[in-house]
């Protein structure tokens, strides 16, 4: 494990590593440090086996658009979202797009603009979201690249939205 750490709550790209019956697995995981021990965001188990950070940076200094240093935690990240964008759903303008299929939902501004589209069934579980209503929006809030903004994402789409990000075909795209 890294020998410094970073701010405590701090979102963090780690390159996590896990020894297994199958030999050593390595990946890149956004999570956070609690001043205390390392920990994973919503429906992740990274960490409950015996995972252990070998590098980290914060999100900010791997996707940064400025070359002032952005940091922001997942807390600031979710708050920001669900004050300035889920606020903007227009509940009775919530889509069906295929009559009968519930799980099939489109969720719309008062102007009836496309903000998050997204699929329950077990064939097309999907989620979309608006580039123009909601990337751009959390890019010019952070001054984060689209890379890092979807990695927050990532935990986002599960909080809100109870999707797990690992089961979606083809990870969250944009509308």
């Amino acid at each position: 494990m890294s020998e410094n750490i970073p701010e405590k709550d701090f979102s963090v790209v780690a390159w996590v590593e896990q020894l297994n019956d199958l030999g050593t697995s390595r990946w890149y995981e956004v999570v956070y440090h609690n001043g205390n021990e390392w920990c994973a965001y919503h429906g992740s188990d990274t960490f409950k086996n015996g995972e252990n950070v070998i590098k980290w940076k914060y999100v900010g200094e791997v996707f940064n658009s400025n070359s002032v240093t952005a940091t922001v935690t997942q807390k600031e990240f979710d708050t920001f979202f669900e004050k300035n964008i889920l606020s903007q759903i227009d509940k009775s303008n919530t889509i069906y797009p295929e009559h009968n299929n519930f799980s099939h939902v489109k969720l719309c501004n008062y102007q009836w603009n496309a903000l998050f589209e997204y699929d329950y069934s077990e064939g097309n579980y999907c989620f979309w979201y608006s580039h123009k209503k909601v990337l751009k929006v959390l890019q010019d809030q952070f001054s984060l690249e689209e890379e890092a903004v979807c990695i927050l994402m990532r935990n986002t789409i599960q909080l809100f939205f109870k999707m797990d990000y690992s089961k979606l075909k083809n990870g969250s795209a944009f509308i």
